[in-house]
């Protein structure tokens, strides 16, 4: 991507907060880079107004075919689980792709 377009992402993840940046500069450059790897700014936006915080997890869904405009992610029958929602445990680590569907 290119200079404007990191530094937009930069804007953007500093603008939704620690969940989405780090909470600090350097995590925030190390985030921006890879979501600058996975996505343009404006999508970023959709995979934050989503609630996904990791670009991995993100390139993971984008790749299965989930669209966070119009898709909206959820656990697969008696995978629930009462503590978080799909997004954050997929994002968490704390469930896997065989465990959320759209």
């Amino acid at each position: 991507m290119s200079i404007e377009s990191s530094r937009e992402i930069y804007a953007i993840l500093a603008a939704a907060g620690p969940m989405f940046d780090g909470g600090s500069d350097s995590d925030r450059m190390d985030i921006s880079d890879a979501w600058d790897s996975v996505c343009t700014p404006s999508q970023l936006r959709r995979w934050i107004e989503a609630g996904c915080w990791d670009p991995a997890t993100a390139s993971r869904l984008s790749n299965a075919g989930f669209h966070p405009a119009v898709d909206t992610l959820r656990y697969i029958e008696g995978r629930e689980r009462d503590d978080m929602d799909a997004m954050y445990a997929l994002c968490n680590g704390d469930v896997s792709m065989r465990d959320v569907r759209w």
